[in-house]
């Protein structure tokens, strides 16, 4: 500091010199350089202080250097280029059907590509008409109409998606039936079809598409529809023992699994969404688990909003406490994952992109979170267990 007062004190009584000599002599450049950098490291640490706000028991990760705090953000998918084709779809080309299908399936190149970029045109150009829903009072939801006007229920998302690829040569079918959505409480009777989606034959093989559940989600606002405009790709090509959870077709013919599911028996099946198939599970076990009534209750999940896959842990919802638990999640994204049990944090081990932990629950809940960036101050839930008693110990501890 001595030294950088001299400095100071003689730049500021030979001001001229002293811009002259910074400017035209090595040496003296090199000494200024060095002392302002040597106060610098005085007042400003090379390492972040970075408050903690984890709970007890939390690992802290304060990096030894200086690190930028930049998100991670997902990487693109094979369908990347042509969503973003579709969503910037110029307005002179949405005059009639068959010039918007012609000009949306110019980039693709199979099958699969053509259905992607006309159902993501439909998923994010119509809006869900809350009014018509709320009034029961339904419009003209013919494909025409719905283009002209941007707005649709099921029935027109259905219709338009259908009308679009028909235009280009691709099969296409709507399909009506019952639908696990809004305003639906687990285990209540249908007394009518109240859904409509679309079966796209890709390479002589008929799949699934629900273009209304990709665009929106709907939620109650003081007694009132209102859905919330979202890209949801999942609803693409969905596999139909996952689809099966939450559509039930009118004809039977339309569910494509090997079995026919009775409307009585979709009512029973538990319900699991997208947050849970998105977690990686295998649809045929999870279809045969349920539709055997092996398991009856899955574990809950909540979505990630980035990829892992968790596919190799219980998949029932009830966990015996004390029992030996191997849990394991790949994620090429996650910086932390940690199970909370009893309000006790016990940290995954991570190798690369997986995550390994040993547990015994025991406390009456588990629940796994994870944290994607090293500065995050919060954890997201991705799964919730339960956690009883074994039977056995139970009535042996009611016999004392």
């Amino acid at each position: 500091m001595k030294r950088l007062l001299k400095l100071l004190i003689f730049l500021s009584l030979a001001v001229g010199a002293g811009y002259y000599l910074y400017n035209n002599n090595e040496e003296f450049r090199e000494l200024v350089t060095e002392i302002l950098k040597e106060e610098q490291k005085k007042i400003e640490p090379e390492t972040d202080s970075l408050v903690s706000v984890y709970p007890k028991g939390t690992k802290t990760d304060i990096p030894g250097e200086r690190k930028k705090k930049i998100p991670k953000i997902l990487k693109p998918d094979a369908f990347y280029s042509l969503d973003e084709y579709a969503r910037n779809t110029p307005a002179d080309y949405e005059k009639d059907i068959r010039t918007l299908s012609q000009y949306l399936t110019q980039p693709a190149q199979t099958e699969i590509e053509k259905a992607r970029v006309l159902f993501t045109w439909v998923a994010t150009h119509i809006r869900y008409d809350d009014i018509a829903f709320n009034s029961a009072n339904y419009a003209d939801y013919s494909a025409e109409s719905v283009l002209k006007n941007k707005s649709a229920v099921c029935e027109g998302f259905s219709n338009i998606l259908e009308a679009l690829c028909i235009s280009i040569g691709l099969e296409a079918k709507k399909i009506t039936g019952y639908a696990k959505g809004y305003g639906y409480i687990q285990g209540s009777p249908f007394s009518e079809t109240n859904h409509a989606w679309n079966a796209i034959k890709i390479n002589n093989k008929w799949r699934l598409f629900d273009a209304t559940w990709a665009g929106c989600y709907a939620k109650n606002v003081k007694g009132k529809m209102v859905s919330t405009i979202r890209f949801e790709p999942y609803w693409f090509d969905v596999n139909p023992k996952a689809f099966i959870f939450t559509h039930l077709p009118e004809q039977p013919n339309w569910q494509l699994t090997d079995s026919s599911l009775t409307l009585v028996k979709f009512v029973k099946l538990p319900y699991l969404n997208e947050s849970f198939f998105k977690m990686g599970f295998n649809p045929d076990h999870i279809y045969n688990a349920a539709s055997s009534e092996t398991v009856t209750d899955f574990v809950d999940t909540y979505p990630a909003n980035f990829p892992l896959d968790f596919s190799k842990n219980p998949i029932s919802h009830t966990v015996k406490k004390n029992s030996d638990l191997s849990f394991e999640i790949q994620s090429d994204y996650a910086d932390d994952i940690a199970i909370i049990d009893d309000h006790v944090w016990h940290h995954f081990t991570k190798d690369k992109n997986t995550f390994t932990l040993t547990h015994k629950p025991t406390g009456n809940e588990l629940k796994i979170c994870v944290k994607i960036n090293w500065f995050d101050k919060n954890y997201t839930t991705i799964a919730i267990y339960r956690v009883t008693v074994d039977d056995k110990r139970k009535m042996a501890d009611n016999s004392n």
